[in-house]
């Protein structure tokens, strides 16, 4: 039987990739533990898509980074930066960041394969004297640091975005992450949160969607079928398009709902009559962000102590910076709204005008920026 692996499983192969198993395998273990799903035609296609949005993701990340590094360059500030691409494997990972280290490189970043199988390479980058930063996905290493996304930022943004369009009180079913994840489990815990200060808003189911848009689309329709009387969706990111395609197959129209920052989101969005959204923009430009961090470490600026939070990972090694996503859009800008309040640099802007930053690109493409020097600069002693 022929499944899409939706985690990587030890002996079969990659999340995201197409294997061969055993019917029993597949049908008994892979499929109810959500590590697969069967190869149909739409599942294939939606495996498609996401890898053609991961690709999308990877070059817009790669350019930006290096648009920054031709700035630096033409700066004086910065001689080289050199870009690899692991592919999801730990093992070349480690070589990679050895070979670095072989090259004499001053500065490493790194967004980890793997947030536990690091921790031999960068103690011989750091016995180099080689400043070392993981930059997106969050790991865990004494004597470094971790520039990625505010998850409790994100989560409280839509939760109370959500508490306040609901008015405080409706029906609402929940589409959450990949169960056990460090991001997905902040996340859900400020839902609950908040959501019990609400007694009047009524949580009618929640399930794991596995941050993929052809889960979603399944947990979707089940929640269609079984319940007449949803008022809203909290929804994670990328499986927004998975919920938009349950609601047009059941014929049936969405309305409140947290959304996403993929340019075919947001022109869904924008060409609906009964969407009420709200997304943030995280990705790609994060990595900008850290460049920028890790290059004012390398000149010699000290962290303002006040910036720096525990790890993701880790309560007890402060050393992250949280960014704030470059935009939040709504239906329409909403800059004195109150879930604007928390947020020091992010700007409101309506969902028109997030369409408009991405023409020219496509439904995969992410709304994206990053930080300004200035804006960097605040996170460092003066």
């Amino acid at each position: 039987m022929k499944v899409i692996l939706q985690q990587d499983v030890k002996g079969q192969g990659k999340k995201g990739q197409l294997i061969e198993a055993s019917d029993g395998y597949a049908r008994n273990f892979l499929i109810p533990r959500k590590l697969a799903v069967p190869a149909t035609a739409e599942n294939l296609n939606t495996m498609k898509q996401q890898e053609k949005a991961k690709k999308a993701q990877e070059a817009a990340e790669k350019a930006e980074a290096q648009a920054v590094a031709e700035q630096l360059k033409a700066e004086g500030r910065l001689k080289e930066l050199i870009i690899t691409d692991a592919d999801n494997d730990v093992s070349k990972q480690i070589t990679q960041i050895n070979n670095m280290i072989d090259e004499g490189v001053d500065a490493i970043m790194i967004t980890p394969v793997s947030a536990t199988s690091l921790g031999t390479v960068i103690e011989r980058a750091q016995s180099e004297g080689i400043l070392v930063v993981i930059a997106g996905d969050p790991a865990a290493y004494e004597g470094t640091y971790f520039v990625g996304g505010d998850n409790e930022s994100f989560a409280q943004l839509n939760i109370d975005w959500l508490v306040n369009e609901l008015g405080g009180k409706g029906n609402i079913v929940q589409l959450t992450g990949v169960e056990g994840n460090s991001a997905d489990k902040i996340r859900v815990e400020i839902y609950e949160s908040v959501l019990a200060e609400y007694p009047e808003i009524n949580v009618l189911a929640s399930a794991p969607a596995n941050w993929n848009a052809t889960e979603a689309q399944s947990v979707m329709a089940t929640f269609l079928s079984t319940f007449d009387n949803i008022d809203g969706v909290l929804q994670q990111d990328v499986t927004a398009p998975g919920v938009l395609m349950a609601y047009e197959n059941a014929g049936k129209t969405p309305g409140i709902m947290t959304g996403d920052s993929t340019f075919g989101f947001l022109r869904s969005w924008a060409e609906s009559d009964t969407l009420n959204c709200v997304a943030y923009a995280t990705h790609p430009g994060q990595i900008c962000d850290a460049l920028n961090v890790t290059m004012r470490l390398l000149e010699g600026y000290e962290l303002d102590e006040s910036v720096l939070v525990p790890n993701p990972l880790d309560e007890n090694l402060v050393n992250t910076i949280l960014l704030e996503p470059p935009y939040i859009v709504t239906n329409e800008a909403q800059p004195d709204a109150p879930w604007m309040a928390r947020f020091k640099y992010a700007k409101s802007i309506s969902v028109d005008e997030a369409v408009a930053l991405g023409e020219g690109m496509s439904d995969a493409d992410t709304l994206d920026g990053w930080m300004s020097q200035e804006q960097i600069d605040s996170y460092f002693v003066e």
